[in-house]
């Protein structure tokens, strides 16, 4: 028996309101298993609430069973809150069910045990409809949902009314609750602090002991055995879990008690399911052993998944036509949407090249480096208070990776140091990549397409070999040196990233891909770009036939998106022609914190883990959450304190999340380039929370403040209507500013 405990100070209440707030599920659901059923009534009812969800192996039969309870207090959640849970369940060879019941105060304790019940007998008789084994069934919940499934596996009562018996269940895995003993606990809490568990389980001690697994524990009831989780540094729920399993223990009925170290009561939930999380570990090691035979393997093998990251250069928000285009189509990227999933609120973190690099690499706000612009010269960049590089001490998603025994990859612009008159800058294989093959702006193997200008220092630079090409070969060249990758490591995970120098300007597509486009429109300078963004779009085609002829595209998890909004170059319209590039309705565009400088086309493919044509416009996702949201996805043991991104894999992998942690930027406070229209200028700071956008100077000066909900196109500027709304969000985007801004007056004092 293992266990492990300190104690936790604080209000036990407020921990208790916030467990609440953190199990509350998304507003829709996408399922991520190979085959999933959905709404499945299990009760002669109407009731939403008497529902299961089924998740099953794309192939096989007799898979064990797993039904899982939700947690949330007895009064709140729901059975689309499952994580990771589904797909990591499926491909270790399970059949996992995910239950709705009725909650508090419509029903009672009684009822929601009774709801479990039936929702067992549905399932059992039904098993093998789902691709399962009605005699290898295990209940398992967490909070609420373990002491559920602690209570249906001790109380006969409920089963027996279905005609079932206690031994009907392999097993029961509860996971962090501290209601085994309800009496005990309410009365250890006090009146003021009982409150949830009160109104579940009454004000009586008899009501309160009936509603406990503990007082049913006793010999000769075919118990089924047990695995009980909780965290470690919780008290109560250590104290009731040990409790009860010597109580299992006394009555001849196997139970282990795993004690989680470095949980919280969210996270040990939100976890379950992650490749190499501890806890995992024991539930399936559990469930292996009390199955009594071997798990079929039908979805994926046990190495973690490929990552490619395709991040387009100067790419709109409505560029691709799955996001819009109405002009053209893209039908390589709308093949990824059509095969994945679509988020229409992801964000870079600027408006331009560099520092939007830097924030997708190290899952951190660029300024942390005094990184807001593109590195340029090293007279430019003391100019603008920037340094001549990336720190290669910043944590990067390659190096995190490598410890998993990933092989990695950087192929296209690089523009985190190096090139132009800048020499001596670590390669990208001071960051975690094996390979690499960039362009002018780095350093390393590189492609170079002309000898004056912003190139032609390069030449000279040494360190690494050069490809001297069109223009026009560039990506071509990289998705090859990508295809020869991925097909050099399809036997072991890999991190491959395909960043193309298109679709920036200038366009000079060859006169094969011109000739298509002629004569096409109306706006001369889209004839050369059409040409570059289809030529573009057809080695994004290249590059996801390697990966699904390699057999791959159940491993491979590819993610597509653009580092900034569409050039808005001042000579285009001097020439009296609009900028090539298309923003759809969002406002503003390159080099302007508006909408259409930082908001872009978002899509994730991973077939069999993401379903089909699926549209998320709930989540807000940015460029510096894909460094946690990956790592999690992959089971990488990483310090999450490191990043200022947050981890969105459910988003990714099918549920919507809506976001609580504010995102911010900064654009031209110490100098950068202005776009080429003056109504694009933006103001130098701005944050989004919920629904609304605020822009402003670090003075306070040219304040906005947009309904994004209602206002996607940013003209109506209602801060002088909602007051309040700006004083919540001024002093948070003030403190933000505050701290990134003490690395310039850090730096200048060094």
């Amino acid at each position: 028996m293992l266990s492990c405990m300190k104690i936790v100070c604080g209000s036990w209440l407020a921990r208790a309101f916030l467990l609440l707030l953190l199990i509350a599920p998304s507003a829709s659901v996408s399922a991520a298993a190979p085959i999933v059923k959905r709404d499945i009534r299990y009760a002669e009812t109407n009731n939403d609430a008497q529902t299961l969800d089924v998740y099953r192996p794309d192939a096989g039969e007799n898979h064990p069973i797993v039904i899982w309870i939700h947690g949330g207090g007895w009064r709140l959640g729901d059975k689309r809150a499952v994580q990771q849970k589904p797909q990591a369940f499926v491909e270790q060879g399970y059949v996992f069910v995910s239950v709705n019941y009725r909650l508090v105060p419509d029903v009672t304790i009684e009822a929601m045990a009774g709801d479990i019940a039936k929702a067992v007998k549905h399932v059992r008789a039904n098993a093998i409809q789902y691709g399962g084994d009605a005699n290898r069934l295990f209940l398992a919940g967490h909070s609420a949902g373990a002491h559920l499934a602690a209570l249906v596996c001790t109380d006969q009562r409920y089963l027996n009314k279905k005609g079932l018996q206690l031994s009907d269940i392999k097993g029961c895995v509860p996971v962090d609750t501290a209601a085994y003993d309800a009496a005990k606990l309410i009365g250890a809490l006090g009146r003021f602090k009982s409150a949830l568990y009160t109104a579940a389980f009454g004000r009586d001690v008899v009501s309160q002991n009936l509603r406990s697994p503990m007082s049913h524990v006793s010999t000769g009831k075919g118990i089924p055995p047990f695995l009980i989780l909780h965290v470690a540094s919780r008290v109560d729920s250590a104290q009731q879990s040990n409790a009860f399993a010597k109580a299992l223990n006394r009555a001849n009925t196997e139970a282990t008690v795993y004690a989680a170290v470095d949980k919280s009561h969210a996270s040990i939930n939100r976890e379950l399911g992650i490749s190499g999380d501890a806890a995992t570990k024991q539930v399936f090691q559990f469930l292996k052993e009390q199955a009594g035979a071997e798990t079929e393997l039908t979805s994926a093998k046990s190495r973690p998944p490929n990552v490619i990251v395709l991040f387009i250069d100067d790419m709109g928000y409505a560029d691709p036509s799955c996001f819009g285009n109405p002009a053209m189509k893209t039908p390589n990227i709308d093949r990824l949407a059509k095969e994945g999933r679509r988020l229409t609120n992801f964000y870079v973190n600027s408006p331009i090249c560099s520092a939007s690099r830097v924030a997708i690499t190290t899952g951190r706000y660029p300024q942390r480096y005094r990184i807001h612009s593109y590195f340029a010269s090293r007279q430019s960049n003391r100019k603008r208070k920037m340094p001549d590089w990336l720190d290669p001490a910043a944590p990067t998603l390659a190096k995190i990776l490598k410890p998993l025994g990933y092989r990695t990859a950087h192929f296209g612009k690089w523009h985190m140091g190096g090139g132009r008159d800048v020499d001596d800058a670590p390669l990208p294989q001071a960051y975690g990549f094996d390979e690499s093959l960039v362009s002018f702006e780095g350093l390393g193997d590189r492609i170079l397409w002309q000898k004056t200008g912003n190139q032609e220092m390069s030449w000279k630079h040494g360190r690494g070999k050069i490809l001297d090409l069109p223009k026009h070969k560039t990506t071509e060249t990289y998705v090859d040196h990508a295809i020869d990758f991925i097909q050099a490591n399809r036997d072991q995970p890999f991190y491959l990233r395909v960043f193309p120098n298109d679709v920036h300007d200038a366009h000079v597509p060859s006169e094969q891909q011109l000739a298509k486009w002629k004569g096409k429109t109306s706006n001369p300078p889209d004839e050369a770009f059409f040409a570059v963004l289809d030529e573009m779009d057809r080695q994004i085609g290249r590059l996801v036939d390697a990966v699904d002829q390699a057999g791959l595209a159940k491993e491979t998890l590819i993610l597509f998106t653009s580092d900034n909004g569409p050039t808005d170059w001042p000579r285009y319209y001097k020439a009296g022609h609009q900028p090539p590039g298309f923003t759809g309705p969002l406002f503003g565009r390159k080099w302007s914190l508006y909408e259409g400088g930082i908001r872009m086309p978002f899509i994730a493919r991973w077939k069999g883990k993401i379903s089909a044509e699926q549209t998320d416009e709930t989540t807000v996702m940015a460029a510096i959450d894909v460094l946690p949201t990956i790592a999690s996805i992959v089971g990488a043991d990483f310090d999450a304190d490191q990043c200022d991104g947050i981890d969105l894999s459910d988003s990714i992998l099918g549920n919507p999340v809506v976001r609580e942690t504010p995102l911010f930027w900064e654009y031209g406070v110490h100098g950068s380039i202005n776009p080429g229209k003056a109504e694009h200028i933006s103001p130098q700071l701005a944050m989004r929370q919920g629904k609304w956008k605020m822009l402003c100077n670090p003075d306070g000066s040219d304040l906005k403040l947009f309904d994004l909900e209602t206002d996607i196109g940013e003209q109506n500027n209602v801060a002088a209507e909602r007051p309040g709304i700006v004083d919540r969000m001024k002093s948070p985007l003030d403190r933000w500013w505050e701290q990134m801004n003490a690395h310039y007056v850090a730096a200048e004092r060094n």
